[in-house]
């Protein structure tokens, strides 16, 4: 795949996920290792805003479409020393700003949305060893359960973010060991992400676990998850989604997400059925309902 060599956004500053609770590791699976990923807290001063355009430009240089999914190239990613510093720099402000003081909900559900997105990517260029082809998340270790990324201070698990932070399901064993500051930090912020209207079951089609059975990442114009605009942007990814036979929904049958995750179908619009008329074009016809897509862990990559 053609990359352009050079990241060519740079996050102004100022201006400005996951599928793992379900995975069963595969026997003999490397360890993954768990020294924090990124590029460390950088001095970011007082940000009530992030734009994410560093996260945006490297995701359009580092994606691709083919067929029905959005590739990524790990491979290439890793090789680009200066694509990977800005990945680490990216990842660096997201590890200094405290997401309490984005001035929106809509400006915290994209500080994890994407900073999610961005962990797992850096996560599988760090577990990878350069070869993609027999790669996948769930045979790499704890992928999703090894606490190496930092967010707000904090050092977490992807599976904190995804069920801590985003669905707010405190009984879920992936926050089981989670430490009473780290507990305390994901409650407050699952308070504030979401705001008054409540959990968007949209968000899982904003969410990418690196594997081609999830909704693909988000990888056309603007790149990131913004908060300006940011219904029309889960509108558009939940019906993409949706329309996908492969990973949405369609005469084979649905995803399992919507086995995994159906209490936040329900919360969001009463139940999976009346989640997929409202979003899906065409409604639930043509849609086997009672049946799962097996889901497909292959790594997303070319």
């Amino acid at each position: 795949m053609k990359v352009m060599s050079k990241a060519v956004a740079v996050l102004a500053a100022g201006m400005l996920w996951g599928c793992g609770q379900f995975v069963e590791y595969g026997p003999g699976g490397p360890a993954v290792d768990a020294t924090p990923l990124g590029g460390g807290e950088v001095e970011v001063g007082d940000l009530t805003e992030l734009n994410h355009y560093t996260w945006a430009g490297l995701v359009s240089s580092f994606t691709v479409r083919e067929g029905g999914d959005v590739l990524v190239d790990y491979a290439g990613w890793s090789e680009d020393d200066e694509a990977l510093a800005e990945l680490d720099r990216y990842l660096g402000v997201l590890a200094s700003v405290d997401p309490s003081e984005l001035n929106s909900p809509e400006q915290r559900q994209v500080y994890w949305i994407n900073g999610y997105n961005a962990a797992v990517v850096r996560g599988v260029i760090a577990d990878f060893d350069g070869d993609t082809s027999g790669y996948s998340v769930i045979t790499s270790g704890a992928f999703f359960d090894t606490p190496r990324y930092t967010f707000g201070g904090v050092t977490m698990t992807l599976n904190q973010i995804e069920q801590g932070v985003l669905r707010a399901d405190f009984e879920n064993a992936a926050l089981a060991s989670a430490s009473e500051e780290t507990r305390a930090a994901l409650e407050a912020w699952a308070g504030e992400v979401w705001g008054a209207e409540g959990l968007d079951a949209r968000f899982h089609a904003a969410v990418n676990c690196a594997a081609l059975g999830c909704p693909n990442l988000w990888a056309e114009a603007p790149y990131a998850w913004r908060a300006e605009g940011l219904d029309a942007q889960y509108e558009a990814a939940t019906r993409a989604w949706l329309a996908s036979p492969e990973k949405g929904a369609g005469a084979a049958g649905i995803s399992n997400l919507f086995e995994w995750y159906a209490s936040d179908f329900v919360e969001d619009a009463g139940g999976v059925s009346e989640f997929i008329a409202e979003h899906r074009e065409g409604g639930v016809s043509g849609v086997d309902l009672g049946t799962i897509i097996q889901y497909d862990w292959t790594l997303n990559a070319p």
